[in-house]
């Protein structure tokens, strides 16, 4: 039996946790280091990025992510994690990832995250999740949250999963 490397996921069923996880455990298993942005942005790290993502998109190019992914110290990659309970539910982006990953194009990858309340969870990567067909949408009426004023837009997980690559668990060493 070939020696493979064991990863203890949080024993929470949150599905944001554990759809972070799973990003994480990945990026470190391809040898890069994922920083946690979603909350707040370290002031040494929110200017190169931003002057990263300009060299990239262009001028004025949102920064909007989850996690930068670093490789050897540099760089590597944006990351929007969507996480969800079972794998029959939309995943969605408010106008400003949206626009993000347009500009960014292969600089801005999507992690999603399904199956998060069953026992074997699963993630997707998808590199240029702007070949995706993704739709407008609305936000619900009376939407709790800090994107009201936003449109979204939404992509199906069965169109993830036949573009992306579903990450095998558990990782190879």
């Amino acid at each position: 039996m070939p020696n493979r490397k064991v990863i203890y996921l949080p024993k929470t069923r949150n599905v944001e946790k554990l759809g972070y996880a799973l990003a994480e455990e990945f990026e470190r298993s391809q040898g890069r280091t994922p920083v946690f942005v979603g909350d707040d942005w370290h002031p040494t790290l929110l200017d190169p990025v931003r002057a990263w993502a300009e060299e990239r998109g262009g001028p004025g190019c949102r920064v909007t992510c989850d996690y930068v992914s670093l490789a050897d110290g540099r760089i590597d990659r944006l990351i929007e994690v969507k996480a969800r309970g079972g794998s029959g539910t939309s995943v969605s982006l408010v106008d400003r990832q949206y626009e993000a990953m347009q500009a960014l194009g292969t600089d801005w990858w999507l992690y999603a995250a399904f199956d998060c309340k069953k026992p074997d969870p699963f993630l997707v990567v998808v590199g240029e999740p702007r070949r995706l067909p993704w739709r407008r949408g609305t936000l619900p009426r009376g939407a709790a949250n800090n994107v009201e004023s936003e449109g979204t837009w939404y992509v199906m997980p069965d169109e993830i999963i036949s573009v992306g690559e579903r990450v095998p668990r558990p990782l190879p060493t």
